[in-house]
């Protein structure tokens, strides 16, 4: 692979490209480590993105394959249309949009808003106040283990289903389903 590396004032661009005429694997793999606080921007067109740990403005895009995220404490923006996304352990708020594949978010506290056409929509373990969750590929399910203050949940591609705490807070949900059944939990 040819392989370009360059910087433009604070921003450090990197490039990769395979010939075309090679009928054999090539990978590129690249690892960098980002200072805490720092804003991430970036797309992958060829492959997925693994994102571990960044405390900055989180803003990328892939085509080429899926988006996981794992301790961001920052605002989180990504979009995927070559794989579903995968969020653990985000504290800020996260706008996620797939058409790649489906959204699972998995310990979240920062408010969502989540958009999968390529899949169904997930999340677990999370005490996130707000949530926007819209689903044209599949379910939506969503579970809450803090009473949140505003959740709009939609799917046509599948049924939702709100799971929320019994800890005596009154709840007003909006959650419709056009692809299956709409279901509202309370655990005990």
């Amino acid at each position: 692979p040819t392989v370009n590396e360059w910087t433009d004032g604070s921003t450090l661009h990197l490039k990769s490209r395979c010939p075309g005429w090679v009928s054999i694997r090539c990978d590129v793999h690249y690892e960098l480590t980002i200072p805490a606080g720092v804003r991430v921007a970036g797309s992958a067109s060829g492959g997925g993105l693994d994102l571990r740990n960044l405390s900055g403005d989180v803003h990328v895009s892939s085509s080429g394959g899926g988006i996981d995220a794992t301790g961001t404490t920052g605002p989180l923006t990504l979009d995927s249309s070559g794989g579903g996304i995968e969020v653990v352990d985000a504290t800020g708020p996260a706008s996620l949009h797939s058409s790649g594949g489906g959204i699972d978010v998995t310990r979240a506290s920062g408010s969502l808003t989540l958009d999968s056409s390529g899949g169904g929509v997930t999340v677990t373990e999370s005490t996130s106040a707000e949530v926007v969750a819209d689903s044209s590929g599949g379910g939506v399910t969503v579970r809450l283990t803090r009473s949140p203050t505003s959740i709009d949940l939609d799917s046509s591609g599948g049924g939702v289903t709100l799971t929320v705490p019994d800890d005596g807070q009154a709840y007003a949900v909006d959650a419709s389903a056009s692809g299956g059944d709409t279901k509202v939990e309370v655990d005990t």
